[in-house]
């Protein structure tokens, strides 16, 4: 098992949280599914003397949902070894694209704050494990906590307009990350 990384002083059990399911789908019309599934899975190879390449992800990288309908995000086998996950929007100007980006990802602590967390207390636990304006998941820092036990799973209603694309990532592992264009 690969050791767990800590990318800011967020501890890595920050998300004791419950239920963070939210929204349902509503009917549109379009070529895009009602229902959008992202999946976390994880992956590790390793060249002795060389490199190890961690593979933990979101699936598929490029995916697509109504105006309206949900993104279902699940964790796939070792998923949570590394500990819990953030599904964050994010500007596409905000995606970490450098080794040195994401180790300094600035976006990844203001969210951590948005969350209540204290990135300079290593004991901070989250105050809000969903972070909206409260009219769904349509916007930049719009944002939910999944740790693997006690949410497993979320579904989070998308509420952009249509031709809009949500970039998204986890601001534990800045290199997770993917969009969905809204139909």
């Amino acid at each position: 098992m690969l050791g767990r990384r800590k990318l800011f002083a967020v501890p890595v059990a920050v998300v004791a949280i419950a239920g963070v399911a939210v929204g349902s789908a509503v009917a549109a019309s379009g070529g895009a599914p009602k229902v959008d599934k992202i999946k976390i899975v994880s992956s590790v190879k390793v060249k002795p003397g060389y490199y190890i390449q961690d593979g933990l992800r979101f699936t598929p990288y490029k995916s697509k949902v109504k105006s309206g309908g949900t993104i279902s995000l699940t964790g796939g086998k070792g998923a949570f070894n590394e500990g819990p996950h953030s599904f964050s929007l994010v500007k596409k100007s905000e995606l970490p694209k450098t080794a040195k980006q994401i180790n300094n990802c600035k976006v990844c602590g203001q969210i951590a704050q948005e969350h209540g967390v204290n990135p300079n207390d290593e004991n901070s636990q989250p105050t809000a494990p969903y972070v909206d304006g409260g009219d769904g998941f349509n916007k930049p820092h719009d944002s939910a906590l999944i740790d693997g036990q006690n949410v497993k799973s979320l579904k989070l209603k998308v509420t952009a307009k249509k031709g809009t694309t949500l970039y998204y990532m986890c601001v534990l592992h800045p290199w997770m990350q993917g969009s969905v264009v809204v139909k």
